[in-house]
């Protein structure tokens, strides 16, 4: 599986139903968060002013840390038996993209800063999706259709 469709200009992430795992909120959070990556790394590559760029970026990292609170929410309430080590691919995450954020400050929506973190997130997201979240989805789906 490849989430990139092409670095000079952003190539868009690209959700595809081969990465569902099978919850529908969690999918549908999914593809809104492919969504918001493909607005901040358009308008951070094309180079756009940094207040409006900044903006996408927070509004980004709000939606990410949302998301990882509504899958944290179904593993807690399905005694997910994999959750401490789900959560710490979260906490992971999140550092990073606060160290990105750090790097942003400073040098604001420049190619250097961003192009590098394309590959990186793409990689990331399947590696989570594929992988973490589907066997969340799994097991939710288990404990709810045994219910």
């Amino acid at each position: 599986m490849n989430l990139l469709e092409s670095v000079e200009r952003w190539t868009d992430i690209i959700w595809t139903p081969e990465y569902s795992v099978g919850v529908p909120v969690i999918d549908q959070e999914h593809q809104e968060l492919f969504r918001r990556i493909n607005d901040f790394g358009r308008a951070a590559m094309g180079q756009g002013n940094k207040e409006a760029v900044g903006w996408l970026l927070n509004n980004l990292g709000g939606y990410v840390i949302a998301h990882f609170a509504t899958e944290e929410g179904y593993m807690v309430r399905h005694g997910y038996p994999d959750q401490a080590e789900h959560m710490a691919e979260h906490n992971r995450m999140i550092a990073e993209f606060t160290k990105f954020r750090r790097e942003f400050d400073i040098a604001g929506p420049r190619l250097s800063v961003i192009s590098g973190k394309q590959a990186q997130v793409a990689g990331w997201l399947e590696r989570h999706i594929c992988h973490a979240d589907r066997d969340l989805g799994e097991f939710i789906l288990r404990v709810t259709m045994s219910s």
